[in-house]
């Protein structure tokens, strides 16, 4: 499919084009020999409004230059309350939403990936008991990191206007403009040597997007 990495559909907010998509695929099911390697022969339509017009929703504090754990945490959830009014607007408007696959109220997903920075838990972090049962220590940091993620870009993506923004918009904005990137970037960075090895893995394929590996070069 010729679409931006992140829509396999085309673009949001356009059933027609996306029932097309959906039945050009759903026809390959019918060939008789496979496997099928098509393109589909429409681009995805332009998204309304200037591509530059998405600004987040709300105007947050920029994020601490030191990482220092209380004051990460503290900006984090100062954050998230200037957020909620954004993500509860979005979820109703969509009637949907990627966060929650951890199981934790997003205030404690940050709680819990802060306390993982801590420089006296290098290993020994308590997983918090909201936690669905039978998840591993490196399935639930997965989990949580994503949801913290997803939380974010969906309540950013709630904002006024015509333009709805890119998934690249989205990414920059987080890990360049919030407490709550800053806080995954600095996971990242001092726990790579984590010594369970589901967790390093999750640290180094999960936790930070390849197109945001950079701010690592700027970082204190």
């Amino acid at each position: 499919m010729p679409f931006e990495l992140g829509r396999p559909l085309g673009v949001p907010n356009d059933p027609e084009f996306q029932k097309r998509v959906l039945k050009m695929t759903l026809d390959l099911l019918a060939e008789s020999s496979g496997p099928v390697l098509a393109s589909y022969p429409e681009n995805a339509p332009e998204v309304s409004g200037p591509e530059n017009a998405w600004v987040c929703p709300i105007t947050l504090a920029p994020p601490p230059s030191e990482k220092v754990q209380d004051d990460v945490l503290s900006q984090v959830l100062s954050e998230i309350g200037e957020l909620a009014p954004w993500y509860d607007l979005g979820q109703r408007r969509r009637g949907r939403t990627l966060y929650g696959v951890s199981g934790l109220t997003i205030d404690e997903c940050a709680r819990f990936l802060t306390s993982l920075t801590a420089a006296d838990q290098p290993a020994g972090v308590t997983v918090p008991v909201a936690v669905t049962a039978g998840h591993s220590f490196g399935e639930t940091l997965k989990r949580t990191s994503e949801d913290l993620s997803a939380w974010y870009t969906e309540a950013a993506a709630a904002q006024p206007g015509e333009a709805y923004p890119k998934r690249q918009a989205l990414e920059d904005w987080f890990w360049g403009e919030t407490a709550a990137g800053r806080l995954k970037l600095d996971l990242a960075r001092h726990r790579a040597d984590h010594p369970n090895p589901l967790v390093r893995r999750v640290i180094e394929r999960n936790l930070v997007p390849w197109t945001q590996i950079h701010r690592f070069e700027t970082m204190n």
